[in-house]
């Protein structure tokens, strides 16, 4: 099985053999078991044969690395993460493998690395493979079109995925046709955010790594200090994006984040006139201004 360059195509085409062989009902991706499988399948002289966790990995999340006789690859994970993160640090390494094992032999993976917060390429790469992989976007319409986007939906994913909160609402988020923030608020600031590719190409996001954005007075997450659980809100759109027009409104969805020690927030802003906007190209890679739509500040929340 040859494999596209693309690593949204790429995982893709995984997919495509695995709903052939298990039906489009067959989640959470066993990805260990792909992994093993068809590293057999593509490179039986040098296949993926171990995959373990390891505790105090001296910071790194992960890890591909090939035997010193050059025969056989192994996955390291880090022990201490919940399930849904070690998974898709095993499906993130498992992407350097499918797609980048004739560039090096080790691959050492950091939090920021596999959480798609790194301008490395090749780390933007496996993110993109490891998402896509674990939540395929043709089943993902099929969840998100015509459901109210909210935490209620991103947990429906998440659990459908086998994968962390912030994982699905980032990947459902892309396949919305409504223009979603996701960001984190901590203090009365936001610490970390996300803009969908639609609402990065609409000007909506915010620079919280570049400046200190701090959480608007008239928005939710400041009324209830960040400890808002599972509240909502409609508001006007400028307390948090000044260049949206006048009139138009967006809903606050916060959440507390026990993964960040923090708020978590999705900020859903009404989709776009199609005559306004630029045409979706299908092929259009998720990996797209990601360096860009990702902001965070200097400090990642503990």
């Amino acid at each position: 099985m040859s494999l596209p360059k693309s690593p949204r195509a790429a995982a893709n085409a995984v997919s495509l053999v695995l709903t052939q062989v298990l039906g489009r009902d067959r989640f959470p991706v066993d990805v260990e078991a792909v992994a093993r499988e068809l590293s057999q399948q593509w490179c039986p002289a040098s296949p993926i044969t171990k995959i373990d966790g390891h505790k105090g990995l001296g910071g790194f999340e992960g890890a591909l690395q090939q035997h010193p006789r050059g025969k056989y690859w192994r996955i390291k994970f880090n022990a201490d993460r919940r399930p849904s993160r070690a998974r898709f640090t095993i499906a993130h390494e498992f992407g350097h493998y499918a797609l980048h094992r004739d560039l090096r032999t080790s691959f050492e993976c950091s939090e920021s690395d596999v959480s798609g917060q790194t301008e490395i390429d090749i780390e933007r790469e496996a993110d993109a493979f490891a998402s896509t992989l674990l939540m395929p976007l043709d089943d993902l319409r099929r969840q998100v079109d015509g459901q109210r986007f909210d935490f209620e939906l991103v947990k429906h994913c998440a659990d459908r995925y086998g994968v962390s909160l912030t994982a699905a609402a980032r990947q459902c988020a892309e396949v919305s046709d409504q223009r979603v923030v996701v960001a984190f608020a901590r203090d009365g600031a936001v610490t970390e955010s996300w803009a969908s590719k639609r609402a990065f190409r609409s000007g909506a996001f915010l620079r919280s790594k570049r400046q200190v954005v701090e959480v608007p007075a008239a928005s939710l997450a400041h009324h209830s200090r960040c400890d808002g659980i599972g509240a909502s809100a409609c508001l006007d759109a400028s307390a948090w994006f000044p260049n949206e027009p006048d009139g138009t409104r967006l809903t606050e969805h916060t959440l507390v984040s026990h993964d960040h020690d923090s708020t978590m927030l999705l900020l859903v802003l009404p989709k776009l006139d199609p005559t306004l906007t630029e045409p979706e190209d299908p092929e259009d890679d998720l990996l797209e201004s990601t360096s860009m739509r990702f902001e965070r500040s200097g400090q990642r929340p503990a």
